[in-house]
């Protein structure tokens, strides 16, 4: 489902008050959702400033990079995952040691994982919700879980916001936002639980930001990385990762489905 909604990329920019969406469903047990979002620098970190087409990362056994990641989800076993600058997402589950576990989607730059023992698969696409003045098109990707074991219901949206910081590309942080928070009223279920991750290129206060904080909770962030939920109370846990060499912080999160 390539879903354009009519920004920018597509000749005209959308504004208008941010739908209000729901409280995740309470019915059956609780459920702890463990969440990653994390920008890894591809073009330093990966291909070591060479040219994309040269596709350096292919010469290495990983770096920094990979390494805290598969830290990280021994660690912390997370459900689904959101990566920023992503550019060659097979090889990145494969050095990170998470093939058998993870299935991954890529749209553009952005990346997106579930953990296939927990979760299935009921629908996933893209909706490019901003312009960026230089590099085009800005995806917001999702997908749609059903938890196996309990039946909870999981939207998942990662994304990663245009430059310069705070301005929101061609269409402005209000339009940025109005798009995220209209593709989850129109894609998600009622009863969802939202889960909203990314390098967002906006801080706190921000128009992006601060539209998308009128409609979902946020569970962890604050310079430029957010997590969002429509989950109500803080989250279990939420903790920077380090930065693993990438010049953004791995951020995580551990979400209490009702």
């Amino acid at each position: 489902d390539k879903q354009l909604l009519p920004t920018a990329a597509a000749g005209g920019c959308r504004y208008g008050p941010t739908p209000q969406l729901w409280p995740a469903d309470a019915r059956g047990a609780a459920l702890e959702v463990r969440v990653l979002s994390y920008n890894l620098f591809w073009w330093n970190l990966f291909d070591k400033v060479k040219p994309p087409q040269m596709q350096f990362h292919l010469r290495t056994p990983g770096n920094t990079g990979t390494q805290l990641i598969e830290q990280a989800v021994q660690a912390q076993g997370f459900d689904v995952m959101g990566f920023q600058e992503c550019n060659d997402e097979q090889w990145l589950l494969q050095v990170s040691g998470l093939a058998e576990q993870y299935q991954i989607f890529r749209d553009k730059h952005c990346c997106m994982a579930y953990r296939t023992a927990s979760w299935q698969l009921l629908d996933r696409g893209v909706a490019w919700v901003a312009q960026d003045q230089k590099y085009g098109p800005r995806p917001a990707q999702w997908m749609r879980l059903r938890h196996t074991q309990t039946g909870k219901l999981v939207f998942f949206v990662n994304h990663h916001g245009p430059i310069p910081i705070n301005g929101g590309g061609v269409c402005g942080g209000a339009s940025v936002a109005y798009n995220i928070l209209t593709l989850v009223a129109t894609k998600a279920q009622a009863g969802d639980a939202v889960i909203l991750v990314g390098d967002f290129n906006s801080d706190p206060g921000s128009a992006t930001i601060r539209g998308i904080e009128s409609s979902l909770h946020r569970a962890y962030g604050g310079g430029i990385d957010f997590i969002f939920s429509n989950l109500e109370g803080p989250a279990l846990d939420a903790r920077s990762l380090g930065n693993g060499g990438s010049d953004h912080a791995a951020i995580s999160a551990a979400l209490q489905l009702p």
